[in-house]
């Protein structure tokens, strides 16, 4: 091949230089060739006059594409003529440029497309169809692809004659009467193209073994008269068909609207029309058929499906009632009108085609008086009087009616009852779903009933053996409010239904409220407004908020924001103050509002040691006389106490007997004082209550040991004596500050052979049936002169008597 192709650029070079002079440009040689693809080739290019002015071959360069190729494969013959070769080609199509090297810049002299391919593979798997009187096709495999142009030839052949078929694509066919029913025939393929050509091994054919017939013709496809889920189908044989074949048939049946096909084979043989009956099909079902044949000699050559053919079932009457609802509506005058409407159940298969509905109705209190009438419509409006009436509707076609659907409107002044309870509709999954509670378990059928609140078209739905109801898609709207309602349904009773107001989504509303304002005052103006009306709304309208602003000014924060929060910022603020201040002093306050107080009948007071003679004849003399006297000295306050002792105020009677007026105090000594310790001594005793004293005794078993006393009772107060006039009654006695402001002497608890430290005893705080005063050791020298020392007449204490007075004593002090 590399040989040809330089032979031939020698001789067109030669041609091309004994032309150049008379034609004057460049030019490569050979222009556009093709070559086997992977071989090598050589190409020329030739300089032109107007070239050979100014350079020679030795300027050429070759490019591939875009890609320079290397020198080393360039050949300069002369002045006028450079070679390159291309080794391995392999590209499917690539362009080769020459180029030489002008003065300033590289000028492009010629180019060329340069192809590759492969020679043709053989031909495969023959196969030919002979559809009768019509033509003989045969089909093969071509092989690779060669990425170049490549002819076939069919070539047919009997022992007489042969006949060839041309075509570039992998199938060619005979025409009739070309080829000849019944002959046996050689056949084979030749594939060529400009690289080489390949050749098909030879196959023996008979043409009755390779006969295709056309379709059968469907002749009618009928229902059979008084035969239910029947259809007769009639065809004929094909046309073109040999009336020597024998033929098998395939009949293929759906319903329409069904996915589902089923087949019959028939056996026709040599028949020119064959009749077959299909069996066990739906009521009143259009169905599609066709058919196909094939040859019951050779192979199997099925024929093409003919065209479809229809045919309906026969009706029969419709098995089911009429889905059937009412809507009772109410006139001026107490008169009452009724919306009957009902809607028919799908049918699989459906029965017929319903040609009319008919009414009946009458009253339950005389069902004699029937009323029927028909109509086409599924919907009916009647007026009704206050009774209660049955009303009855069937559907009917030609072959039969549907049973009976019955409904019983109630009487005006008829109770309902009421099953059923807390009805709820939600939106989920973008399904309106409604849900509600039966207050009957023996309850179980349902009628959902909803429509637009602006609307008067009701829409209902009959649920059974549940309490929930999801709608069909499509069933509700956005942004549109529905009256939903559920009632109970048993029989022919309709029972009381519970109704809600819905919406399947909601949105803002599409305009707000006009607003107008009244009685416009100094500080204050009345604003009124109208509803949006509910196709309006677009969702429950939750709350009104105003916004208003002085001309000119900015908006305000709305009315009920501003009149709530403040007052409830406030209460929330002092409450929680309130709680911080309880919290830091619930001491105090537990002070304050229960104190702890003495209960004298768990006092051991009564216990104390009986070893003072002088004592227990005190204690006898008051028993058996009911009272003593004793001294007692008032003392006044010291001006340098800090603290004030508030003494006991008694507000019953108090006799006062062997009052020494006047009398002065013995000076007491140092020793013998008792001072107060800054605190406070005082309780209310609780009336009647009479003021009782006792003897300090020696405290066994509540005071140390040291503490020791002698007989003498004393008891340190202020008070004002009663008058004459007034005779014994005694106002309750004050207990003024043991120690006050101002000069004076101080009187004294004088207790006479008084000589030991007492130290502070905490328990007699709750178990001193006394209370004693004591002046405290850092009161002022100056004491006021006491000038009446009373005698009070008390009665005797008792052991643990609940309810009776009694004085406790707080702290107890010595002088250092």
């Amino acid at each position: 091949m590399m040989f040809f192709i330089l032979w031939i650029s020698t001789i067109l070079c030669r041609s091309h230089s004994e032309e150049r002079n008379q034609q004057g440009y460049s030019q490569i040689i050979p222009q556009n060739p093709v070559i086997v693809q992977g071989s090598n080739i050589t190409l020329a290019c030739v300089l032109g006059k107007s070239e050979l002015s100014y350079t020679n071959a030795s300027y050429i360069f070759w490019k591939l594409d875009e890609d320079l190729i290397p020198e080393e494969f360039y050949t300069t013959v002369n002045t006028t003529v450079s070679y390159v070769t291309i080794l391995n080609f392999t590209a499917q199509r690539r362009h080769v440029r020459c180029y030489i090297h002008a003065l300033k810049h590289h000028q492009l002299l010629q180019q060329t497309e340069l192809t590759s391919g492969t020679p043709p593979g053989k031909p495969k798997n023959i196969s030919c169809i002979y559809y009768d009187q019509k033509n003989f096709t045969c089909t093969w495999l071509p092989g690779r692809d060669t990425h170049l142009q490549t002819n076939y030839s069919l070539v047919a052949r009997r022992s007489s004659d042969e006949i060839i078929c041309h075509s570039s694509t992998s199938s060619c066919f005979f025409c009739y009467p070309n080829i000849t029913f019944n002959s046996e025939y050689k056949i084979e393929v030749i594939a060529k193209n400009i690289v080489g050509e390949a050749q098909s091994d030879l196959v023996k054919m008979h043409t009755l073994e390779l006969v295709k017939t056309a379709p059968p013709e469907l002749v009618s496809v009928e229902p059979i008269q008084g035969k239910k889920q029947m259809l007769t189908v009639i065809w004929e044989r094909p046309l073109l068909a040999p009336n020597s074949l024998s033929v098998n048939c395939s009949l293929r049946y759906k319903a329409v609207n069904s996915t589902r096909v089923l087949l019959n084979h028939i056996y026709m043989g040599k028949e020119k029309q064959m009749v077959h009956n299909l069996t066990g099909l739906l009521n009143f079902t259009e169905y599609a058929i066709s058919m196909r044949c094939i040859g019951t000699d050779g192979p199997i050559l099925w024929s093409e499906w003919s065209a479809e053919k229809t045919g309906r079932t026969e009706e029969q009457a419709p098995s089911r009632k009429v889905d059937l609802w009412r809507v009772i509506g109410y006139q001026p005058g107490g008169k009452r009108f009724l919306h009957l409407m009902w809607k028919e159940f799908v049918e699989v298969p459906p029965s017929g085609i319903i040609l009319g509905y008919r009414i009946g109705y009458f009253l339950e209190a005389n069902a004699s008086l029937t009323r029927t009438y028909n109509t086409t419509n599924r919907e009916v409006v009647l007026n009704l009087t206050g009774d209660a009436y049955i009303f009855s509707v069937i559907a009917y076609n030609s072959a039969g009616h549907s049973p009976e659907a019955t409904l019983r409107i109630p009487a005006v002044d008829e109770k309902l009852q009421d099953f059923v309870y807390g009805v709820q509709a939600v939106n989920l999954k973008e399904q309106m779903v409604v849900t509600w509670m039966s207050l009957n378990p023996a309850v179980f059928r349902y009628v959902v009933e909803w429509c637009v609140v602006s609307d008067t078209n009701v829409s209902w739905q009959h649920v059974s053996y549940s309490t929930n109801w999801t709608a069909p898609t499509g069933a509700f709207e956005p942004f549109k409010c529905y009256n939903i309602s559920v009632y109970p349904l048993f029989g022919a009773e309709v029972g009381q239904p519970y109704s809600i107001q819905a919406y399947f989504k909601e949105g803002r509303p599409l305009h707000g409220p006009s607003a107008k304002t009244e009685n416009l005052g100094k500080n204050e103006v009345t604003i009124k407004w109208e509803d949006i009306s509910k196709d309006k709304r677009n969702g429950f309208i939750t709350n009104y908020t105003i916004f208003y602003k002085a001309i000119n000014g900015k908006e305000q924060d709305s009315v009920y924001i501003t009149s709530l929060i403040l007052p409830i910022g406030l209460c929330m603020a002092f409450v929680i103050l309130l709680g911080v201040i309880c919290i830091r002093k619930r001491r105090k306050f537990k002070q304050f509002c229960w104190p702890d107080v003495p209960n004298p009948s768990d006092s051991s007071m009564a216990e104390w040691s009986k070893e003072k003679p002088k004592l227990n004849s005190l204690m006898n003399g008051m028993q058996s006389d009911g009272m003593f006297a004793a001294n007692i000295n008032v003392l006044p306050s010291f001006s340098s106490c800090e603290d004030h002792i508030h003494l006991l105020g008694v507000s019953e009677e108090i006799h006062m007997e062997n009052t020494s007026i006047g009398q002065e105090p013995t000076p007491p000594s140092p020793q013998s004082f008792l001072y107060c310790k800054e605190q406070e001594f005082a309780q209310t005793l609780t009336p009647p209550a009479v003021l009782y004293l006792t003897a300090q005794q020696n405290y066994k078993s509540h005071a140390p040991s040291t503490f020791t006393s002698n007989e003498s009772l004393s008891f340190e107060h202020k008070s004002s004596l009663p008058s004459k006039e007034a005779g014994h009654e005694f106002r309750p006695l004050l207990l003024q500050d043991a120690c006050s402001k101002g000069d004076g002497n101080r009187d004294i608890l004088e207790d006479e052979g008084f000589q030991q430290e007492v130290a502070v005893n905490p328990y007699l705080k709750n178990s001193s049936r006394t209370r004693e005063f004591l002046v405290p050791d850092n009161c002022s020298a100056h004491i006021r002169e006491g000038t009446q020392q009373p005698s009070v007449i008390v009665t005797p204490c008792q052991q643990n008597v609940a309810g009776q007075t009694y004085v406790t004593v707080h702290m107890v002090g010595l002088p250092n």
